[in-house]
């Protein structure tokens, strides 16, 4: 008997209450086929979701050179975001959709159930599309004025969803597993005799353990530039040191590591909000180092 056979029951509520079935295992040229699908579309799904966030950043750019007003180019460039969006849309979906067909081959879905039956799978998925489909679309321009603390500061519409665009960073974190070689036949076996799956999340955490120095730096690293664009972009409209892109990583790491010279200081709630979450990002990242 292989040693990572599950042995768990699970019921199929389409059935009678009070049949159950058990789980099978997929022979290893399946699983070997299934690997190479699911490397193949993480890879793509990263390449153009960062793909995506270089070209809005760099739309960004001609957008404030023009005065913050759309051009030929600026509309082009997001034109060109939307596509690789659509694009990188629809390798998640199948990424979702093969992680689905997987389940229904061990036996652990019904045959005739549907992706949204899986109700676990299907949340995760609809989380990050919604999370993967904000960008600034081309032919939009909106600019509005808020009041606050006795003074009336600029938001751009432009500038939020193109700072959102950032969050697709997180994307290298599905091929974490593979530099780790976690989806392996022997750790896939290791992981059956000891009741663990092996996830993306199994795969940070031992990062996390065996380089410990090099996660706490990509994880600061990447804190660093997805918040540090937000923070400029929400505040280059109302103060003048935020139109270099360097002043919002330096406010970031000092936020970070709760130095906080002051010579920095966001004026807008957005801008602040932001840098409460900074705040707390750096207190995780560096708690989780101490433990590790």
């Amino acid at each position: 008997k292989p040693p990572f056979l599950d042995k768990r029951l699970t019921m199929d509520p389409k059935d009678d209450p009070h049949r159950f079935r058990l789980i099978k295992t997929i022979d290893p040229q399946s699983r070997e086929e299934y690997d190479k699908k699911t490397s193949k579309l993480n890879t793509y799904t990263f390449a153009l979701g960062f793909a995506g966030f270089l070209i809005a950043q760099v739309d960004t750019e001609f957008y404030a050179e023009n005065d913050f007003r759309n051009s030929p180019l600026t509309d082009t460039l997001r034109l060109v975001v939307t596509i690789t969006t659509v694009l990188c849309e629809i390798s998640l979906y199948n990424f979702y959709n093969l992680q689905f067909r997987i389940k229904v081959d061990r036996n652990i879905l019904h045959p005739a159930s549907r992706l949204w039956d899986d109700h676990a799978t299907f949340g995760i998925y609809v989380a990050e599309a919604i999370l993967i489909a904000v960008h600034m679309p081309p032919f939009i321009h909106w600019q509005f004025d808020l009041a606050q603390l006795d003074q009336v500061v600029t938001y751009d519409l432009a500038l939020i969803l193109s700072s959102w665009t950032a969050i697709r960073i997180y994307l290298f974190m599905r091929l974490v597993p593979y530099a780790l070689d976690v989806f392996s036949p022997r750790f896939i076996n290791v992981c059956g005799m000891c009741s663990v799956r092996p996830t993306v999340s199994l795969a940070i955490r031992i990062a996390s353990k065996r380089y410990p120095l090099l996660a706490q730096g990509v994880l600061l690293s990447s804190a660093t530039v997805i918040f540090g664009i937000a923070v400029r972009n929400a505040e280059r409209l109302n103060i003048f040191d935020f139109k270099h892109i360097w002043n919002g990583f330096y406010i970031c790491m000092i936020t970070m590591f709760t130095i906080g010279y002051g010579e920095l200081i966001p004026k807008t709630h957005l801008g602040r909000a932001i840098l409460l979450c900074v705040a707390f990002v750096g207190y995780s990242v560096i708690s989780v180092f101490v433990v590790s």
